[in-house]
């Protein structure tokens, strides 16, 4: 691969960056790219499979977390609506809500209603003690009214349960409220309803358990698995944390939170797992789990800064790689290139003293040329007196050897400024229908003396163009004299325009004359190579126009090349693109 090839380099590298490179500039550049972009690559690719193997263990231990924890709470709803259902059965609770249970068991059944009424407190007030999570323990009748409290707190008694948490009674045995603020034991509590029955399977009674949130609080705080960020929260259908954040010293519980996608499929009956932003507005990873029993979701979550912190130090190691890789890449590239372009170095040392030189002889001889010209031109207008037809005879010699001779002068100065990158082109919006006519109209005469035709085939539609006008005139002057120059007499010479695809211009200068041979026509371009079919001695050059010539094309943007058949014409054809033009250098 040469790195130097500047069609490589202009296909790969963008032209922000190419711009003003020097060769050790541009062998800098590409050995950076060869030794990052691997390094790149691996280290991208190798970052990549590192994280989504981490998300997968990540997601696996949230998983398993909010499955455990799920379990664990309705395991533990479980056992308190098992209590609430064993209490319900109590002969004791239905000897006293039951009548009809003292008339069918009246062994079972206590003497007076006070002892009714104490064997049920007792009752209440030991099942109390034994589960501390229960705040109370109620016995109401088949209207909610409470007949009896195990709690110690006053104001229980005769009031409505309903009215106070489980508003809503379901058709189950069993019914479970949403968590509530109760004003009596000053805390958040739900509330467990459990039917009594008579022995005609009507409802007489309800027993209620009032329960505290701190047990599942307490359940939830065992966080292994989550790290220094990760927590357990509960959610109902209300949006209300049901559980105390560990980020807050301010109690969450009934706290509303921003509906996020985990809380939306998890209150749909859906599981599973996902990036979101949580209550605090920070990305997490989530495990979400239903929660029927407390008609809300669980979620399982920790911060995504602390589950890929493993991730983001191979992040910053693949970097460090990276820009140590750029720093040696660099000085290696440094050195190799000052090595490299030692040579090259010399080379343009040489050539600009060259090119100095050339500059110099041209301009000492365009000085004495141009005073042979005036002399030539006195003479001729005979300023210095008559002159015999002998003598008119080797002035027209001596002016048209001195006029090739500056032709010459001013063709290799165009060809040393060119090659040096000193020719700026000067824009302008140009009619290039009219910049065609006049290069048409000026060899006009020319062309009728070898009674040749100059046809203009421009369409019409043809917008104008940014170019150089002057150097422009110049390549359509060095075509049409060299078609004239290879055309045979009565022939015909066609310049055309056209545009293609609305943006590419094409121009052409076709002729019907000698043509060039197959042999001959890679080598056009190329200096002092001239074509040998159909010349003369009148017709020798310097072999620098048509070099000349494409390289002003060329740094305009555009190309330039030929198609001829020998014996029947030949055509050149330049194709100008809008865009940014190049000084060659």
């Amino acid at each position: 691969m040469n790195l130097l090839n500047p069609q490589l380099f202009n296909k790969i590298v963008p032209s922000f960056l190419r711009g003003g490179l020097t060769v050790t500039g541009r062998i800098t550049l590409w050995y950076l790219i060869l030794s990052v972009a691997p390094i790149l690559a691996i280290g991208t690719l190798a970052y990549q499979n590192s994280r989504a193997s981490l998300e997968r263990e990540i997601i696996n231990k949230l998983n398993a977390v909010a499955d455990n924890k799920t379990y664990i709470i309705k395991n533990w709803f479980n056992n308190n609506l098992q209590d609430t259902q064993n209490l319900a059965s109590n002969l004791a609770v239905r000897d006293l809500l039951s009548p009809t249970f003292r008339i069918v068991y009246p062994d079972l059944t206590s003497k007076t209603e006070e002892e009714r009424g104490q064997r049920v407190k007792a009752l209440i007030t030991a099942l109390q003690e034994t589960n501390t999570s229960y705040v109370d323990v109620m016995i109401a009748d088949n209207q909610g009214k409470i007949l009896s409290s195990s709690s110690k707190i006053l104001g229980q008694e005769g009031k409505n349960f309903r009215e106070i948490g489980l508003t809503k009674l379901g058709p189950e045995k069993v019914s479970v409220s949403s968590v509530f603020d109760s004003p009596i034991a000053q805390q958040p509590v739900f509330m467990i309803a459990a039917s009594v029955y008579d022995n005609q399977g009507n409802v007489v009674g309800y027993t209620v358990v009032e329960g505290d949130l701190r047990p599942i609080h307490r359940l939830l705080e065992e966080r292994s698995g989550l790290g220094e960020t990760g927590e357990v929260v509960i959610v109902d259908r209300d949006l209300r944390m049901l559980t105390q954040s560990r980020f807050s010293d301010e109690s969450t519980v009934l706290k509303k939170v921003p509906e996020n996608h985990p809380i939306q499929q998890g209150l749909q009956g859906n599981k599973g797992e996902l990036f979101f932003r949580d209550y605090r507005n920070v990305p997490v990873l989530g495990a979400f789990r239903p929660l029927a029993v407390m008609d809300g979701v669980l979620i399982a979550k920790t911060d995504e800064a602390e589950g890929f912190s493993p991730i983001a130090k191979l992040r910053n190691t693949i970097l460090i790689i990276i820009v140590l890789t750029m720093a040696l890449a660099s000085w290696v590239a440094i050195w190799v290139a000052r090595v490299t372009t030692r040579p090259i170095r010399e080379a343009e040392a040489l050539e600009k003293l060259r090119a100095d030189f050339t500059a110099m002889i041209i301009h000492d001889l365009r000085s004495p040329l141009t005073a042979l010209l005036s002399a030539v031109a006195i003479l001729e207008d005979g300023l210095a007196g008559p002159l015999s037809q002998e003598q008119k005879e080797w002035l027209g010699k001596i002016d048209s050897g001195a006029h090739n001779l500056l032709n010459l002068v001013n063709e290799f100065l165009d060809l040393s400024k060119l090659e040096e990158g000193r020719v700026e082109l000067v824009k302008e919006e140009v009619d290039l229908k009219q910049l065609i006519q006049n290069s048409l109209d000026h060899y006009l005469v020319l062309a009728q003396g070898k009674k040749i035709s100059l046809k203009s085939s421009v369409d019409p539609s043809l917008s104008s163009i940014s170019v150089d006008p002057r150097r422009l005139d110049q390549v359509f002057a060095n075509l049409l004299s060299n078609a004239i120059k290879f055309t045979r007499e009565s022939g015909e010479i066609e310049v055309g325009a056209s545009q293609e695809n609305g943006i590419e211009t094409k121009v052409w200068v076709k002729d019907n004359g000698v043509g060039i041979p197959d042999r001959e026509v890679a080598d056009l371009f190329q200096k002092y190579r001239q074509t040998t079919s159909g010349k003369d001695a009148q017709q020798k050059g310097t072999g620098l126009g048509l070099v000349i010539c494409k390289m002003i094309v060329e740094a305009h943007g555009g190309k330039m090349w030929v198609e001829s058949d020998e014996g029947k014409g030949t055509t050149f054809f330049l194709d100008l693109l809008p865009g940014e033009w190049v000084i060659l250098a």
